[in-house]
Protein backbone atom coordinates (compact mmCIF):
# COMPACT_ATOMS: atom_id res chain seq x y z
CA UNK A 1 0.00 0.00 0.00
CA UNK A 2 2.78 2.30 1.20
CA UNK A 3 4.80 1.37 -2.19
CA UNK A 4 1.78 2.05 -4.16
CA UNK A 5 1.16 5.72 -2.46
CA UNK A 6 4.37 6.43 -3.45
CA UNK A 7 4.19 5.57 -7.16
CA UNK A 8 1.28 7.75 -7.05
CA UNK A 9 2.86 10.31 -5.48
CA UNK A 10 5.63 10.51 -7.51
CA UNK A 11 3.36 10.57 -10.67
CA UNK A 12 1.02 13.45 -9.80
CA UNK A 13 4.53 14.97 -9.38
CA UNK A 14 5.65 13.81 -12.50
CA UNK A 15 2.64 15.65 -14.34
CA UNK A 16 2.11 19.25 -12.78
CA UNK A 17 6.10 19.37 -13.02
CA UNK A 18 5.23 18.79 -17.06
CA UNK A 19 2.41 20.97 -17.11
CA UNK A 20 4.64 23.54 -15.22
CA UNK A 21 7.44 23.58 -18.33
CA UNK A 22 4.04 24.20 -21.24
CA UNK A 23 6.73 26.58 -22.66
CA UNK A 24 10.08 28.01 -23.04
CA UNK A 25 12.37 30.05 -24.64
CA UNK A 26 14.82 28.52 -27.43
CA UNK A 27 17.99 29.41 -28.68
CA UNK A 28 19.77 27.71 -31.95
CA UNK A 29 17.07 24.55 -31.26
CA UNK A 30 18.21 24.74 -26.98
CA UNK A 31 15.92 25.63 -24.47
CA UNK A 32 17.22 27.97 -22.47
CA UNK A 33 17.06 28.47 -18.46
CA UNK A 34 14.76 30.91 -17.34
CA UNK A 35 16.93 34.53 -17.20
CA UNK A 36 19.58 33.11 -19.46
CA UNK A 37 21.48 35.84 -21.32
CA UNK A 38 21.82 35.88 -25.15
CA UNK A 39 23.66 38.01 -27.39
CA UNK A 40 23.44 39.38 -31.05
CA UNK A 41 26.15 41.23 -32.64
CA UNK A 42 25.32 43.61 -35.26
CA UNK A 43 25.12 42.71 -38.75
CA UNK A 44 24.42 44.99 -42.14
CA UNK A 45 20.93 44.63 -43.18
CA UNK A 46 19.83 44.66 -46.46
CA UNK A 47 19.59 48.85 -46.89
CA UNK A 48 22.71 49.09 -45.65
CA UNK A 49 21.81 49.59 -41.74
CA UNK A 50 23.85 47.97 -38.82
CA UNK A 51 21.18 45.92 -37.21
CA UNK A 52 20.69 43.18 -34.95
CA UNK A 53 18.29 40.89 -34.65
CA UNK A 54 16.90 37.51 -33.01
CA UNK A 55 15.57 36.54 -36.28
CA UNK A 56 15.79 32.82 -37.09
CA UNK A 57 17.58 31.59 -33.58
CA UNK A 58 15.55 32.82 -31.03
CA UNK A 59 12.15 31.44 -30.21
CA UNK A 60 9.06 30.85 -28.12
CA UNK A 61 8.96 26.62 -27.52
CA UNK A 62 4.75 26.07 -26.56
CA UNK A 63 2.90 22.89 -25.52
CA UNK A 64 -0.58 23.73 -26.14
CA UNK A 65 -3.30 26.49 -26.99
CA UNK A 66 -2.80 29.41 -24.48
CA UNK A 67 -2.97 33.10 -24.03
CA UNK A 68 0.60 34.90 -23.42
CA UNK A 69 1.31 38.08 -21.92
CA UNK A 70 4.62 39.40 -23.58
CA UNK A 71 6.54 42.28 -21.93
CA UNK A 72 9.64 43.79 -23.16
CA UNK A 73 11.82 45.91 -21.40
CA UNK A 74 14.80 48.17 -22.50
CA UNK A 75 17.08 48.68 -19.99
CA UNK A 76 20.23 50.22 -21.63
CA UNK A 77 20.77 51.59 -24.84
CA UNK A 78 24.33 53.29 -25.82
CA UNK A 79 24.31 53.10 -29.82
CA UNK A 80 20.97 54.93 -30.42
CA UNK A 81 18.74 53.01 -32.15
CA UNK A 82 16.74 54.15 -34.93
CA UNK A 83 13.93 51.50 -35.05
CA UNK A 84 13.12 49.42 -32.91
CA UNK A 85 10.53 46.14 -33.36
CA UNK A 86 8.87 43.17 -31.78
CA UNK A 87 7.49 40.21 -33.82
CA UNK A 88 6.01 37.16 -31.73
CA UNK A 89 2.73 35.40 -31.87
CA UNK A 90 2.24 36.72 -35.51
CA UNK A 91 2.05 40.07 -34.90
CA UNK A 92 4.51 42.95 -35.18
CA UNK A 93 4.77 46.15 -33.26
CA UNK A 94 7.54 49.38 -33.47
CA UNK A 95 8.69 50.13 -30.53
CA UNK A 96 8.94 53.87 -29.85
CA UNK A 97 9.97 53.70 -26.33
CA UNK A 98 12.01 51.91 -23.96
CA UNK A 99 9.17 49.18 -22.99
CA UNK A 100 6.85 47.49 -24.72
CA UNK A 101 3.72 45.21 -23.61
CA UNK A 102 1.00 42.82 -25.32
CA UNK A 103 -0.97 39.52 -25.75
CA UNK A 104 -1.33 37.06 -28.12
CA UNK A 105 -3.37 33.30 -28.45
CA UNK A 106 -1.67 31.08 -30.01
CA UNK A 107 -1.57 26.29 -30.26
CA UNK A 108 1.57 26.62 -32.38
CA UNK A 109 4.48 24.84 -30.98
CA UNK A 110 7.15 27.00 -31.84
CA UNK A 111 6.44 30.65 -32.13
CA UNK A 112 9.82 32.21 -33.66
CA UNK A 113 10.61 35.86 -32.53
CA UNK A 114 11.92 38.96 -34.45
CA UNK A 115 13.31 41.28 -32.50
CA UNK A 116 15.30 44.20 -33.97
CA UNK A 117 17.01 47.70 -33.58
CA UNK A 118 19.22 49.43 -36.01
CA UNK A 119 21.91 50.98 -34.55
CA UNK A 120 23.51 54.77 -35.27
CA UNK A 121 26.62 54.33 -32.92
CA UNK A 122 28.95 51.99 -31.92
CA UNK A 123 27.63 50.58 -28.47
CA UNK A 124 25.25 47.86 -26.70
CA UNK A 125 21.43 47.67 -26.06
CA UNK A 126 19.99 45.46 -23.33
CA UNK A 127 16.78 44.43 -22.70
CA UNK A 128 14.58 41.93 -20.75
CA UNK A 129 12.11 39.86 -22.43
CA UNK A 130 8.97 38.07 -20.36
CA UNK A 131 6.32 35.87 -21.09
CA UNK A 132 3.73 34.80 -19.23
CA UNK A 133 0.09 32.95 -19.14
CA UNK A 134 -0.94 34.11 -15.90
CA UNK A 135 0.17 31.45 -13.88
CA UNK A 136 3.77 30.91 -15.54
CA UNK A 137 6.26 33.16 -16.47
CA UNK A 138 9.70 32.82 -18.24
CA UNK A 139 12.30 35.56 -18.34
CA UNK A 140 15.44 35.89 -21.36
CA UNK A 141 18.05 38.63 -21.47
CA UNK A 142 18.49 40.19 -24.86
CA UNK A 143 21.88 41.79 -25.51
CA UNK A 144 22.60 42.90 -28.97
CA UNK A 145 26.15 44.80 -29.73
CA UNK A 146 27.30 46.40 -32.49
CA UNK A 147 31.13 46.96 -32.41
CA UNK A 148 34.20 47.08 -34.18
CA UNK A 149 32.79 47.07 -37.94
CA UNK A 150 35.87 45.18 -39.69
CA UNK A 151 34.45 41.87 -37.18
CA UNK A 152 31.28 41.64 -38.82
CA UNK A 153 30.35 39.43 -41.42
CA UNK A 154 28.05 41.42 -43.91
CA UNK A 155 24.70 39.79 -45.47
CA UNK A 156 24.48 40.81 -49.52
CA UNK A 157 25.15 44.85 -49.76
CA UNK A 158 22.25 47.11 -50.39
CA UNK A 159 22.96 47.78 -53.85
CA UNK A 160 21.66 44.25 -54.96
CA UNK A 161 17.93 44.49 -56.58
CA UNK A 162 15.65 42.46 -54.74
CA UNK A 163 12.14 41.19 -55.03
CA UNK A 164 9.54 42.17 -52.47
CA UNK A 165 6.17 39.92 -52.05
CA UNK A 166 3.31 40.33 -49.62
CA UNK A 167 2.75 37.60 -46.47
CA UNK A 168 0.44 36.07 -48.94
CA UNK A 169 3.01 35.32 -51.44
CA UNK A 170 2.21 38.09 -54.12
CA UNK A 171 5.03 39.37 -55.67
CA UNK A 172 4.90 43.53 -54.66
CA UNK A 173 7.76 44.78 -56.50
CA UNK A 174 10.35 43.04 -58.90
CA UNK A 175 14.16 43.72 -58.97
CA UNK A 176 14.07 47.25 -56.85
CA UNK A 177 16.67 49.16 -55.49
CA UNK A 178 16.43 48.71 -52.14
CA UNK A 179 16.11 52.38 -50.94
CA UNK A 180 13.02 52.89 -52.93
CA UNK A 181 11.13 50.54 -51.22
CA UNK A 182 11.57 52.58 -47.71
CA UNK A 183 8.19 54.17 -48.42
CA UNK A 184 5.99 51.01 -47.94
CA UNK A 185 4.23 50.19 -45.37
CA UNK A 186 2.94 47.12 -43.15
CA UNK A 187 4.96 43.67 -42.90
CA UNK A 188 6.66 42.69 -46.18
CA UNK A 189 9.13 39.42 -47.13
CA UNK A 190 12.52 40.78 -48.92
CA UNK A 191 14.08 38.38 -51.10
CA UNK A 192 17.27 38.78 -52.50
CA UNK A 193 19.34 36.18 -54.00
CA UNK A 194 18.95 33.28 -51.80
CA UNK A 195 18.25 35.08 -48.46
CA UNK A 196 14.63 36.24 -47.33
CA UNK A 197 13.59 38.35 -44.24
CA UNK A 198 10.67 39.89 -43.12
CA UNK A 199 10.22 43.69 -42.69
CA UNK A 200 8.06 45.81 -40.65
CA UNK A 201 7.85 48.91 -42.42
CA UNK A 202 5.96 52.00 -40.19
CA UNK A 203 6.39 54.72 -42.35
Amino acid sequence: MKKLFITCLCAIMYLCNAEAQSFGFVYNGEKLDDNATVTFAAHEDLFGDMICETTNVLSLENTKKQTFNVSWQITEDTFKRTRTQICLGGNCYNVKGDSFSYSFTTEKTQEPSLIDAIATTYGVMKSVLTVSNGSESRTINIVFTNYDPTGISNIQGQNHAADVYGLDGTLVKKAVDLKSIRDLKGIYIIKQGNNLRKYFFNN
